[in-house]
């Protein structure tokens, strides 16, 4: 008999995930957590809606659960499905239906988020890699996207509902999976509002005469990629879309300026060498090695391990060890 797919269920309208409240689903150990809002709830605490549905806490609303969930250095990035307005920062800001913003935790009202009807990713700073956290911290605390990026973006948190990430969870690395595409998705609006185009133009008119253009270019883009090599999409093709120049002079300019270092190499070893780090560290210990390995960027653990053994000269969980036993 041919195996059939199976595909999570509708939810009636009588199942409390459908329900006022707010379900609350953490991505990965450590990590994310996705809030999925749907108003207040005002009915009796003991009552069955109360209880854990779909392998997600329930609370009375948005603002209660992030009063709970809110911690220093985070950012939430929200996505509301009807209008509502927030204080956040001491001002009111109105977020339109529809639309993503993108605000820190910190300087969040956690009680005007009560009759918030959308979705929300809280973002730890703790659990981001030092790429992200920058990129988030060269934005203002109110970021609204009008974007290609960001429309996508949110219709990809719009598909989330409580059935979906019911089923994704059943797998050991789905909510990370789902945690990485959307902090990718994230990434690309971000970079979207870059302000003008070619910005590594920007400071050649102060550059030494002796350094030519196409190694400034060059340094440019190694800085960016070194910013941004946790992004699983990351390629030639991608930094000379970036820097509005064809993926062949990226090519040349790393063939003529790299000293026999060529793009793939250079994005390898910072991947890897971040992954060391990782694995190294004791505040990373939550993490498993493929959740390591998706993290910096790789997205085949079986080849992760086999270039990291190439360049190490050991093997991902030996490196682990090791760090930890240079730590105790």
């Amino acid at each position: 008999m041919q195996a059939s797919i199976g595909y999570p269920a509708s939810l009636s309208a009588q199942d409390p995930a459908c329900g006022p409240g707010a379900l609350v689903f953490n991505l990965r150990k450590g990590g994310a957590d996705l809030l999925l809002c749907n108003g207040f709830d005002s009915s009796d605490p003991s009552g069955p809606r109360w209880k854990a549905v779909a392998d997600g806490a329930r609370h009375a609303s948005a603002g209660v659960a992030l009063q709970q969930l809110i911690t220093l250095d985070s950012w939430l990035l929200v996505y509301a499905r009807q209008r509502i307005t927030v204080l956040s920062s001491g001002a009111l800001l109105v977020l339109p239906e529809r639309r993503l913003a993108l605000l820190r935790g910190e300087e969040v009202n956690c009680g005007s988020f009560q009759d918030f009807h959308g979705t929300v990713l809280l973002m730890r700073g703790t659990a981001m890699s030092p790429q992200d956290r920058k990129l988030l911290g060269q934005r203002s605390a109110d970021v609204r996207f009008e974007s290609a990026w960001s429309r996508l973006l949110a219709a990809y948190l719009d598909a989330l509902d409580a059935a979906t990430l019911a089923f994704i969870s059943r797998e050991e690395s789905g909510g990370s999976l789902v945690e990485q595409q959307v902090l990718s998705l994230l990434r690309r609006a971000l970079r979207e509002r870059s302000v003008g185009a070619r910005p590594w133009l920007h400071g050649a008119a102060a550059a030494s005469r002796a350094q030519s253009r196409g190694e400034l270019l060059y340094q440019n883009i190694c800085g960016w990629v070194a910013d941004n090599y946790a992004m699983a999409e990351m390629s030639s093709e991608l930094a000379a879309d970036h820097f509005q120049v064809s993926p062949r002079y990226v090519q040349n300019l790393f063939s003529r300026y790299g000293g026999g270092v060529t793009f793939v190499s250079f994005l390898r070893d910072k991947r890897l060498g971040r992954a060391m780090e990782m694995l190294a560290d004791p505040r990373h210990a939550h993490q498993n090695i493929s959740e390591i390995c998706w993290n910096c960027g790789f997205t085949d653990p079986v080849y992760f391990g086999k270039v990291f053994r190439e360049k190490f000269g050991m093997t991902p969980g030996q490196a682990r060890r090791q760090g930890f036993r240079a730590t105790s």
